[in-house]
Order: structure tokens, then C-alpha cells, then sequence
């Protein structure tokens, strides 16, 4: 149910930053209700703007948690203080790729936030509950306020999509001379003009070097991977991932990519499947 901004309620989770919990106030001040969990003197306490306590807290549209101090909500407590994970916002000093941050996290502020300057705005609050106010399912990128998107570039999952780009590109085109290819799978590939294929263009794109080179994950002078620079790798895919529009997909785009180190010759059916789970993540809606 759509409500008005000023008929919100909002948690405010956070014991490290009285300037960022003000903050917070100042930014909701004549609009949300602010309630406010923090440690006060070693005892957990929720109090209002006017610093009241709160003795029954109402469950809140909009949850902002900051990074470090989850340990303050307990399960039990959760419906009712910490709200629904997608009502929730992850925020901290670090910004948005704190590795501290849950895999399953729905939204995060990406600017690091805190007092003074750097505290939320009045603008971005009522951003906030626009966006909030909205069903779940309404939810979608070209909704989302400015200060949940990510501002880094998509490096690890760009360059994956270039590289399948290339591969279904000579696939595409060698079928094509050979027994064809569905028109309707160029399209959606988006490849451009046809070129002449051979069967070393081929070959070339089946190896795995095709897709390790280029991310120096193979040892000079031989054909062994690199473990330390492999996990790395997948590392900083997954960080990618995970501050996409679809970061479910990352355990499927991470098995996908490991068929790559452990095969020797790539099939069309598994890039196709891998370039379609990484253009869902860079896609914005």
C-alpha cells in the first residue's frame, strides 16, 4: 500500500556515529518518523528524534543498518525492529563495497556516509521513501535513487561479456558457412557484419587462454593457472556481482566460468548461457 512520505517509518541502526544518527534526523525532520537503536553507556536502547526512549518500536518501511552492528538485532527481534531484508539499506564509513556487507543484501548506500558534509541529505531522504514506498516488485533500476546505485565500473564482468562477444561472433559465423545459424540468435547476440571464419579462428576461441589471458591468470611459459591470481579473480567477480541489479546469479555465472578452467574446449550452449547471466547483471532496467 502506497502511503504518504511523512506516514514512514524508519530505522536507524547504528552505535557508532552520534553526528550520523543525526544526520539521519536532520534528513527525515518533517518527513519520516525516525526511530533509533544504538548502545548508550553498554545498554541497548531505541529512542525517538527527541532522543525519548521508545518502549514498543513499530515495524518499520525503510531499515538502515549500519555495516558493524548487526550484533545489536538478534533474530527474534528481526520482524519487528530490523524490518524485511529488502527493506533494508546497508550503509557505513567504507561505502558501499565494505566486504563486511551480506551477500544477500537488497540495497546499500554506495558513498561512504557519516556526519557533518557526508551525512544523507534531505533530497536523498525523500528519495529514499519514494523508492521504498513503491511495491517490491516496482523496484527496478530506473526507480532506484542516485545514492544506491554503484558508481564503479563493472571491470571483471565488461570484459566476460566482450569475450563471449568475440567467441559467439566466430561460432556464429563459422555455422554460418557451415550449416547455418538461427538469425534470431545473431540478433540477440548482437553481432554485426559476417565475416570468414577458419578452422584456426576457431580454435582459438575454444581454448581456454581465450578467456584466461587477458586476466593474467595463467603461469608464463606454461599452460598451468595461477591459484592465487584465479581466486582473485573470482573474487572480484563476485564483488561485481553482488552490487548488480541480479546478484542471485552469482553462484550460476561462477560455475559457468569454472567449466572454462577445467575445460578444454568451450561449447556455444555454455557461453551463450554465461554471456545471457552476464548481460542480466549489467543490464539496468
Amino acid at each position: 500500500m502506497v502511503i504518504d512520505n511523512k506516514g514512514m517509518i524508519v530505522t536507524i541502526i547504528d552505535s557508532n556515529d552520534t553526528d550520523r544518527r543525526s544526520g539521519f534526523i536532520n534528513a527525515f525532520k518533517g518527513g519520516a518518523t525516525c526511530q533509533l537503536f544504538y548502545r548508550d553507556e553498554g545498554v541497548n536502547v531505541c529512542r525517538n528524534s527527541d532522543k525519548k526512549n521508545i518502549d514498543q518500536p513499530e515495524p518499520p518501511h525503510i531499515t538502515f543498518l549500519h555495516i558493524r552492528d548487526r550484533v545489536l538485532i538478534n533474530d527474534d527481534q528481526r520482524k519487528l525492529e530490523y524490518g524485511e531484508i529488502e527493506n533494508t539499506v546497508f550503509y557505513g564509513g567504507n561505502g558501499g563495497d565494505d566486504p563486511e556487507i551480506p551477500s544477500n543484501a537488497k540495497e546499500r548506500i554506495w558513498r561512504p556516509l557519516s556526519g557533518g558534509a557526508r551525512s544523507l541529505s534531505q533530497d536523498e531522504a525523500k528519495q529514499l521513501c519514494e523508492y521504498f514506498n513503491r511495491p517490491p516488485k516496482e523496484r527496478i533500476d530506473k526507480y532506484r535513487p542516485d545514492i544506491l546505485r554503484c558508481s564503479i565500473p563493472f571491470v571483471i564482468l565488461s570484459t566476460l561479456s566482450v569475450l563471449c562477444q568475440g567467441y559467439l561472433t566466430v561460432i556464429a559465423n563459422y555455422k554460418q558457412e557451415t550449416n547455418g545459424i538461427d538469425q534470431n540468435l545473431r540478433d540477440k547476440w548482437c553481432l554485426g557484419d559476417k565475416i570468414h571464419v577458419d578452422d584456426n579462428k576457431l580454435k582459438i576461441v575454444q581454448r581456454p587462454e581465450w578467456w584466461l589471458d587477458v586476466f593474467g591468470v595463467i603461469k608464463e611459459g606454461s599452460d598451468e593457472i595461477a591459484g592465487g591470481k584465479w581466486n582473485s579473480l573470482i573474487e572480484g567477480s563476485e564483488k561485481e556481482i553482488d552490487r548488480s541489479a541480479n546478484a542471485e546469479l552469482k553462484n550460476k555465472i561462477k560455475d559457468e566460468y569454472e567449466q572454462i578452467k577445467d575445460s578444454k574446449s568451450m561449447n556455444l550452449e555454455d557461453v551463450s548461457t554465461l554471456y545471457d547471466n552476464i548481460s542480466a547483471c549489467l543490464k539496468t532496467e
